[in-house]
């Protein structure tokens, strides 16, 4: 465990209202003993700990819900970290204007060396948004003034940039409708950090389903039982359909748009669809594996099997012990792909005639023959 050198500039910070030094270079020092316990990383927007976790740190940690274990890390956005002021040492790079310079050319690191009076200049906050967008510079409120997460358009350009910066937003802004529908208008995933009653809001989640079908993830439960929502997601992405209510998993229609899209879609199926001819057979159009997820009954029945196997000779894999020893749909299966071949009953394997089929498509055949 390393000491705090004293005489140093820092910023004095409150974490879960025990108070810390947070240094230039990220070291978070109990100035109770001296001691550097962890460090802010600028890049996970996070607090680590160090290798080994000091005792009463983890003691800290530990009663305030955080499981913290050496080497691992801990969460902790706004508002568990409150500025409360800044000293300045002799040892300091930056002082006020240099700091200030910095920010307008688009640096939006050298607000982490700020005084608390710059930290809360909104005018500079705003144009260090709007100079740096593609640079990330939406983190600037991670050293922004408590004030600043509170205002609108602040929070609104940096939400424009990425959708997690919702995320050290005021609670007000959160639940804030119009900001929220802007903003997920931008980056649909935004919808994560609204408050709860705006992720069920039909038009708040449409809004973001329009751009994105992952939004639907953040919806409420009733909305991801809404069926015109769900429609318009999975129109975007079979996948969509996994993140729909249970009870919209039995509506022909919907799951047809997802399986026309990829047969993988069957597995978000309900079970009675599964058992649909003409849905498997849409499924079995792009491929053979798609009878994993058909119900046992359709693999026993004949006439689902030969359609099946005239689509591909191999689905014969999937098929009951009966089907393999029906001559015709055996003879389908392997005149549409001599693969099929190897599924064929023992029974039939000397067949002369299914053997010379076989052959005529690919002399590999032979190594399935009796």
């Amino acid at each position: 465990v390393q000491c705090h050198v004293p005489g140093h500039p820092y910023t004095l910070i409150s974490f879960f209202e025990k108070r810390f030094h947070l240094m230039p270079r990220g070291e978070l020092v109990d100035p109770a003993e001296g001691l550097i316990v962890g460090a802010y990383n600028p890049d996970s927007m996070q607090i680590e700990a160090i290798d080994p976790v000091p005792l009463k740190w983890k003691d800290f940690m530990d009663t305030r819900g955080f499981r913290l274990e050496s080497g691992e890390t801990g969460a902790c956005r706004r508002p568990f970290i409150q500025i409360l002021s800044t000293h300045h040492g002799s040892s300091l790079a930056q002082n006020g204007s240099e700091v200030a310079q910095s920010l307008e050319r688009g640096g939006w690191r050298a607000m982490r060396h700020a005084s608390l009076e710059i930290r809360g200049d909104r005018e500079l906050v705003l144009q260090t948004l709007k100079r740096g967008a593609d640079q990330g510079s939406w983190q600037v409120l991670l050293h922004s003034r408590a004030e600043i997460c509170c205002d609108r358009e602040v929070v609104l350009e940096a939400a424009k940039q990425d959708p997690d910066a919702l995320a050290l937003a005021d609670k007000a802004l959160r639940e804030d409708r119009g900001l929220i529908l802007e903003a997920v208008g931008h980056h649909p995933l935004a919808l994560r950090h609204a408050d709860s009653r705006l992720r069920g809001d039909r038009e708040v989640v449409i809004e973001a389903v329009r751009h994105s079908w992952r939004a639907l993830r953040e919806a409420s439960r009733e909305i991801r039982a809404d069926r015109q929502v769900v429609y318009a997601a999975v129109q975007q992405c079979w996948q969509a359909l996994g993140l729909a209510d249970g009870t919209l998993r039995t509506d022909l229609d919907l799951v047809w748009c997802a399986v026309s899209q990829s047969w993988r879609a069957l597995q978000f199926a309900a079970q009675s669809l599964r058992c649909d001819r003409d849905l498997m057979l849409l499924a079995i159009q792009q491929t053979p594996q798609a009878l994993q997820y058909c119900c046992r009954t359709l693999l026993h029945d004949p006439g689902f099997m030969l359609k099946a196997v005239t689509l591909h000779g191999v689905a014969l894999r999937y098929s009951s012990t009966e089907i393999r020893i029906d001559r015709g749909i055996v003879f389908a299966a392997v005149r549409q792909n001599w693969r099929a071949f190897q599924y064929v009953a023992p029974t039939l394997r000397n067949d002369s005639e299914l053997i010379r089929m076989a052959l005529e498509q690919d002399v590999g055949a032979l190594r399935f023959v009796c």
